[in-house]
């Protein structure tokens, strides 16, 4: 049951982010910028994986993703906020099935790594969904402002002219 609502939650808001960019594409600028910072959190999960184990190793990997998730939330279209915690969370996947890492370590309970696992993918996923939802919300509002500068501007020069 935890699986499935963790696999909704990291999966669902990619589906419907790539859906939106489909209808309305970004930029090309912003499709470069993107892809960029997706192949840095590619590169950062991979460095995240290598690391040793040390007691400090279930901070750094939310440390590290930060800056790559406000980069991608600051920068571009949600989707790649969201392709960003998809690709964090298929490495955590990848690692606990193929044996590499943390939550791999045999000296851990099954149980208790599936539970790590699935609470750095929530943790990940929704701050990702949180940087991008609040930098969505100020282009929004920045959006209306503009639009409302516009209309007064408007009023401005037919009542003076």
């Amino acid at each position: 049951m935890h699986s499935d609502a963790v696999g909704i939650i990291t999966v669902a808001p990619l589906v419907i982010g790539l859906a939106k960019a489909l209808r309305e594409p970004p930029p090309r600028n912003e499709i470069i910028e993107g892809v960029a910072a997706l192949a840095a959190s590619a590169v950062i999960n991979a460095i995240i994986v290598l690391l040793p184990a040390e007691p400090w190793e279930t901070v750094l990997p939310a440390a590290l993703m930060f800056p790559i998730l406000l980069w991608l939330a600051a920068r571009c279209q949600p989707v790649f906020a969201a392709a960003a915690a998809f690709v964090a969370s298929l490495t955590i996947v990848w690692t606990m099935t193929f044996g590499i890492g943390h939550f791999a370590d045999p000296a851990i309970p099954i149980g208790d790594r599936i539970l790590s696992a699935q609470a750095a993918i929530l943790g990940i996923t929704l701050k990702a969904y949180v940087l991008a939802a609040l930098f969505r919300r100020e282009a929004s509002h920045e959006a209306v402002l503009e639009e409302s500068e516009a209309r007064l501007q408007e009023a401005l020069d037919v009542g003076g002219g």
